[in-house]
C-alpha cells in the first residue's frame, strides 16, 4: 500500500515509517478504518520490515506495539487501570508464511508475549489479491475467502 500511496518515496514501505497514531482519524486508504471498519482509538497500525532474511522490528515498531497493548481501547491488555482489552494483534502479509514470520518475531519479545497471552490473541491474515486467509488456532478460526470483485479492475 505504501508504494501505491507514494511510489516516489521507497522508504515508506520499510519498517517504522507508517505507524499511525490511534488517536487520530486515519486519512489513508490503508488505515484500519477502511480495511477493517474499525473506529479511531480502537486499532494501531505498524508496518514492519521483512526482507527475506526475517522480520526486523525497529525500536519505534516495538514501542508502538507496546503502546497499543497499554493504551489503545480494546487492545490494552496491559493497562494498569480500568477494564483491560484483549491484546489482539493481526499479523497481515501477502502470504501466510509472512504472517507467521511476523507473529514469531512478535512473540520473541517478552512484553508482546505477555500482552497477547503467549500469542493466543494473535490472528494471522494474508491477502494475495485473490484469497484472504484468516487463522487463529486459539480461537478455533480458519477462514478462506475468495476475492471476487464486482468489477475486476486488475483484469485477471
Amino acid at each position: 500500500m505504501r508504494k501505491v500511496l507514494d511510489p516516489f518515496e521507497p522508504y515508506l514501505d520499510i519498517s517504522g515509517i507508517s505507524c499511525v497514531d490511534a488517536r487520530l482519524k486515519p486519512n489513508t486508504p490503508d488505515g484500519a478504518k477502511y480495511l477493517f471498519k474499525i473506529p479511531p482509538n480502537q486499532s494501531f497500525a505498524v508496518t514492519v520490515e521483512n526482507n527475506g532474511s526475517g522480520v526486523k522490528f525497529s525500536y519505534d515498531d516495538l514501542g508502538s506495539i507496546t503502546y497499543a497493548l497499554r493504551h489503545v481501547n480494546g487492545v490494552d491488555s496491559m493497562n494498569p487501570h480500568g477494564a483491560r482489552g484483549n491484546g489482539h494483534i493481526i499479523c497481515l502479509g501477502t502470504s501466510l508464511s509472512d504472517s507467521i514470520a511476523i507473529r514469531d518475531a512478535l512473540l520473541a519479545d517478552p512484553i508482546v508475549g505477555e500482552g497477547t497471552s503467549g500469542g493466543q490473541s494473535v490472528t494471522l491474515m494474508s491477502f494475495d489479491g485473490k484469497l484472504l486467509q484468516v487463522a487463529n488456532d486459539a480461537a478455533g478460526v480458519t477462514e478462506f475467502l475468495a476475492y471476487k470483485p464486482q468489477y475486476d479492475i486488475l483484469g485477471r
